[in-house]
């Protein structure tokens, strides 16, 4: 279930220093009369990241990198482009459309929040939604099912999301990615099947994007859920760089670079092994028992 902490509330201890670092960003500024959701990490961030030690209105750096935002309609999508078109000289700015999302690098607007090195990052999600924080719903991670509503000051947020933060614990709530899967053991990503699977190996991928970045362990379903896709697909292996793309949900086709050579689950062995329950599996297919891990090597590279 997605909750609502409102602006006034008396949970969040810190909601004056939530505000103040919102408040300091000009370009999300822009867009609070057009009623949008901020979702993911920056929001995420904004609840649980912690705070540079020599300014508190800035989040440490490495928890997030861009600002999602999401729309209940056409208009406002399109009331947002044009705001964002109309105050920066388009020698200014990077423009990428995708059916997904209208994503903005603004060269000349460092981030305020990220720091001065960091140009701001924005993409206006296509994919309507009606209230907006339903979009929530269909997040694959219950820990990262969390939106800002600038325009009220409201959060809205899975009810467990707090639990299994402090918990350090990333639990599933929607990995919609990984399911629809037949039972062809495709052992090679790179040929005819490449469709197929990409969804699959991106999804791989955010477990561990979520678990490094914020020093998660699996949670008991997590686990479950990936060790059942290991069994069925154990030897997923890009033969080339390549280019994957998502396939349906709110991210449709927002494209990702895989390597060569990089059995997926060699990757991301370390945080499979590192819960309890591994100490009773049997690994049968052996690219989980650490021997050519790549646990310091991403998987994918977004191509925001």
């Amino acid at each position: 279930m997605i909750i609502e902490i409102p602006q006034n509330n008396k949970i969040l201890p810190h909601k004056e220093n939530i505000l103040k670092i919102h408040n300091s960003h000009p370009v999300l500024n822009l867009l609070n009369d057009y009623n949008p959701i901020i979702a993911g990490g920056y929001p995420m961030a904004l609840l649980f990241a912690p705070r540079k030690k020599e300014n508190t209105d800035q989040i440490v750096p490495g928890y997030y990198s861009d600002y999602d935002i999401y729309f209940e309609t056409k208009d406002a999508f399109e009331s947002a482009q044009a705001h964002i078109e109309a105050n920066y000289d388009p020698f200014d700015f990077r423009k990428y459309e995708t059916t997904n999302a209208s994503s903005y690098t603004l060269y000349n607007e460092p981030d305020p929040i990220l720091g001065p090195d960091k140009s701001t990052q924005i993409q206006l999600i296509r994919k309507l939604t009606a209230p907006p924080q339903d979009a929530l719903k269909t997040f694959d991670f219950i820990n990262c099912a969390v939106g800002y509503a600038p325009k009220t000051g409201s959060f809205f947020v899975h009810e467990k999301a707090f639990a299994y933060h402090y918990n350090k614990e990333l639990e599933i709530l929607n990995p919609w990615m990984l399911e629809g899967l037949d039972d062809t053991d495709a052992e090679l990503l790179g040929k005819d099947n490449i469709a197929s699977l990409s969804n699959i190996i991106i999804q791989i991928a955010r477990f561990k994007k979520y678990c490094i970045r914020w020093e998660y362990t699996l949670g008991t379903k997590a686990f479950q859920k990936l060790l059942s896709i290991y069994e069925k697909h154990p030897h997923l292996k890009m033969e080339k760089d390549m280019t994957l793309r998502v396939t349906g949900g709110l991210y449709d086709q927002a494209e990702y670079v895989a390597l060569q050579n990089q059995n997926v689950w060699e990757a991301i062995a370390p945080i499979i092994r590192s819960h309890e329950l591994w100490r009773d599996y049997k690994d049968e297919h052996g690219h989980l028992n650490g021997k050519n891990e790549l646990h310091n090597q991403e998987i994918l590279v977004d191509l925001m």
